[in-house]
């Protein structure tokens, strides 16, 4: 059998009514590599961002959720809500403060500031001397399937022939938390002189 999980610093006992045995094992124990990022990604609504470790840390002991920027550097993170999905991915609550897009750099703190190690097994000793996560970083990637924006258009349904045609179009839905963006246009109109404003 495989016993490399076993501790120097341990003793173990088997006892019957026949016999006891005490094994006592050398130590092969290695302290395991930094967890670093891997990538990330945004959801399909733009409303989170997932981010991936590439192996299990021990999520800094943050159990709920917390401020961004105690483990992440990106734009906003001071103002953004994070929390551990399991124990290798972080998930970004994106609001009305996100700035962030596709393409965008996400980092961990500078090395020597952050708070973080590798995952910890209950049978693992002197985890506390194992070294914090060094700094290390990824681009977002864009959504797989994206979510379109939904236009949605108020105004009057009749007016004057000289009068001004005023178009809401405030209540679209579909931007991702962030500030939606209007281009305007007028097709299918011959010989006529029109002015477009926007406010």
């Amino acid at each position: 059998d495989d016993d490399s999980w076993r501790n120097s610093s341990s003793i173990f006992n088997e006892q019957s009514s026949y016999k006891k045995v005490v094994y006592v094992w050398d130590s092969i124990y290695e302290e395991p590599a930094s967890p670093v990022l891997s990538s990330a990604i945004f959801s399909d609504n733009l409303g989170k961002v997932y981010v991936y470790f590439d192996s299990s840390t021990d999520k800094a002991f943050l159990l709920d959720k917390f401020i961004c920027n105690r483990i992440l550097t990106f734009s906003s993170a001071s103002k953004s809500i994070c929390y551990w999905l399991n124990d290798s991915t972080i998930v970004i609550i994106l609001d009305s403060y996100a700035t962030l897009l596709p393409g965008d750099r996400l980092e961990t703190l500078p090395t020597g500031e952050n708070i973080f190690k590798a995952k910890c097994s209950s049978y693992q000793e002197n985890c506390t001397t194992w070294s914090y996560a060094k700094f290390s970083y990824v681009d977002i990637d864009p959504p797989i399937n994206p979510i379109r924006p939904k236009p949605i258009l108020n105004g009057f349904r009749l007016i004057g022939s000289c009068s001004d045609i005023d178009v809401d179009a405030s209540f679209s839905i579909g931007s991702g938390g962030r500030a939606m963006y209007y281009f305007w246009a007028i097709s299918e109109i011959d010989n006529s002189h029109y002015n477009i404003t926007t406010s």
